[in-house]
C-alpha cells in the first residue's frame, strides 16, 4: 500500500513539474495523515470525500500501475467520472516519464 502511495505521490510531482495539470489525489494528500491518525483507508470510507472533488475537477487521470484494474477506488471513480461526462485519461510509466492516453494500454 505503502508503495502505490508513493507511486501516486511521483506522478503528481511528475504532472506538476510537466503540464499545465494542477493535481490533486486523496491517495497523495490522506494516505500518510489516515495511517498515522488512524482512519480508515478502503475507498468505500473516502467515497463522498473523493466525489466532492471529482464534481469539483476538470478530469479524472488514473494512473495504471500494478493493481488498478482491480481497485474498487479507481473503479468507482471512473463509473462515477463517465456517468457525469467527465474526460478520463490514463497514465502510464514508459521508463523516462508519463504517457497520458484517452484510454489504458493494453496490458501484455
Amino acid at each position: 500500500e505503502a508503495h502505490r502511495a508513493a507511486e501516486v505521490q511521483n506522478f503528481c510531482a511528475w504532472l506538476r513539474r510537466h503540464t499545465d495539470y494542477a493535481p490533486f489525489s486523496p491517495i497523495a494528500h490522506w494516505d500518510t495523515i489516515a495511517i498515522i491518525y488512524e482512519l480508515p483507508t478502503d475507498a468505500q470510507s473516502w467515497w463522498e470525500y473523493n466525489k466532492a472533488w471529482l464534481r469539483r475537477s476538470s478530469m479524472l487521470c488514473v494512473l495504471c500501475i500494478d493493481g488498478w484494474q482491480t481497485s474498487i477506488g479507481v473503479r468507482m471513480e471512473i463509473e462515477f467520472a463517465k456517468r457525469i461526462g467527465m474526460q478520463i485519461i490514463y497514465a502510464t510509466w514508459n521508463g523516462e516519464g508519463y504517457e497520458l492516453a484517452d484510454s489504458p494500454k493494453p496490458t501484455a
